[in-house]
């Protein structure tokens, strides 16, 4: 412990006078032993140098390794069953020092949490809830500004190869694998997910499309894919089916399976106005007309396209070049 009074007639001050990081001196003793000692306020040590020794390295006074006789050692801990904790008060050294002993002369050790035993939990009886808005705000502006450390590709790939090992050895299984939902729980599912699209729903991401994209083949995939894969006919084809209240408009279902059918062909449209790429499709407006849409149950289009299209288109070529 620190002196006070003593300190205050040696030198004039008392240590709480000062700070931490104090290079002034001040006297202190020894919490084990009581030894004075005058030494900086920064260099302040609960214990000596020979009892700081003795307790946290496992060695004496003179530097050399604590030895205990085998017979006391296997006696307190397999006899009376002392744990390492309570062996190393009873020699008053470290834990690290009676287990190097208890290995030194094979001892069998028991689990690894027989130190637990008997330890009272910090949160034993406290209430434990939600975090007041208090703590919140505090840990928000502790983390404001801090970014994760990125992990490199090396790291990247080694956690890959132990997944990939550990799923093909059996030694981790997807806890929810071949259990089917039910009909409940898809319930809760559906009316949590409606009226909530995608994060990245109807925003163009051209950092990994095009020849941005990991799998870009030169440009294989043809025009047809492309335009109906973009946002833009996503968003046709959800407004033809919005406008028309979700009902086929030949049968009158309503739900289910429903396509957005092109009265003018999807197939003509191409052909007539010469579309090559992507951007010749967002050029033409014909192709993102909403009264060129009609929708359709997923029967009747395909009886459209198999009996000679039963909707047929109501402008014609000449119309459309005038």
């Amino acid at each position: 412990m620190i002196l006070e009074q003593l300190t205050k007639n040696s030198f004039g001050y008392y240590s709480t006078d000062l700070s931490p990081k104090s290079n002034k001196k001040i006297i202190t003793s020894c919490d084990r032993c009581g030894l004075l000692r005058i030494l900086n306020k920064h260099c302040y040590r609960e214990y000596c140098q020979k009892c700081s020794v003795k307790l946290f390295s496992g060695r004496n006074q003179y530097g050399n390794p604590i030895e205990i006789e085998p017979e006391i050692l296997w006696g307190l801990y397999c006899g009376e069953e002392h744990t390492i904790r309570e062996i190393a008060e009873i020699f008053e050294c470290s834990r690290c020092a009676i287990r190097r002993n208890l290995l030194k002369y094979e001892v069998p050790l028991r689990n690894n949490h027989e130190h637990l035993i008997g330890r009272i939990p910090w949160n034993k009886d406290k209430k434990t809830g939600p975090l007041s808005d208090e703590i919140r705000e505090k840990i928000s502006n502790k983390l404001k500004g801090r970014m994760p450390t990125p992990m490199t590709e090396e790291t990247r790939r080694k956690i890959s190869e132990t997944k990939r090992k550990q799923y093909a050895n059996g030694e981790v299984t997807i806890w929810n694998k071949n259990i089917p939902c039910s009909d409940e729980t898809k319930k809760k599912i559906s009316e949590a997910n409606k009226g909530n699209p995608g994060y990245w729903t109807g925003i163009p991401r051209p950092d990994i499309s095009g020849e941005n994209h990991f799998n870009w083949k030169d440009g294989a995939t043809s025009t047809n894919i492309l335009i109906r894969n973009s946002m833009k006919y996503k968003e046709w084809h959800r407004n033809i089916l919005e406008r028309d209240n979700f009902v086929c408009q030949h049968c009158g279902v309503v739900g289910g399976t429903l396509h957005a059918h092109h009265t003018f062909p999807f197939a003509d449209i191409l052909r007539f106005w010469d579309i090559k790429s992507l951007d010749d499709a967002y050029a033409c407006r014909e192709l993102w007309n909403l009264d060129n849409g009609i929708t359709l149950c997923k029967k009747c289009h395909m009886k459209i396209h198999k009996w000679n299209r039963i909707y047929t288109a109501t402008i014609t070529f000449e119309d459309v070049k005038t």
